[in-house]
């Protein structure tokens, strides 16, 4: 190699090395930390807690159970006059009890070792 190629990947080298000296001198704090079980969330400018997520969370889904559903959608001429396209579904055949154990193989006997009387 000539002396150009040399300085090149030397220079390259050092310069890898920097950044990862820096990053580390930067962000020592963020690797000693331990984990607490508790993560961050932001969003819309707020931040606050997972904890506190999963309250606003609960909060919400009982907050649904105060809903009610107007029955009179079911009365209404138009949903009335809607047409069924539903089929009925065809039986289908069974597969094997366990289809992960090898073709031939039923539990811990293969088909050789049984017997048919």
């Amino acid at each position: 190699m000539d002396l150009k190629k040399v300085v090149i990947i030397l220079i390259v080298v050092l310069v890898v090395v920097g950044f990862g000296f820096l990053f580390i001198a930067f962000n020592r704090g963020d690797f000693l930390q331990t984990d607490t079980g508790v993560q961050e969330v932001s969003g819309n400018n707020n931040s606050v807690t997972a904890s506190e997520e999963g309250l606003m969370f609960l909060r919400l889904i009982q907050s649904l159970g105060a809903l009610t559903l107007d029955t009179k959608v079911f009365d209404n001429s138009v949903f009335q006059g809607l047409r069924d396209f539903s089929q009925p579904l065809r039986a289908e055949p069974v597969g094997r009890r366990n289809p992960f154990l090898p073709i031939g193989q039923i539990g811990t006997q293969t088909l050789e070792d049984q017997t048919v009387e």
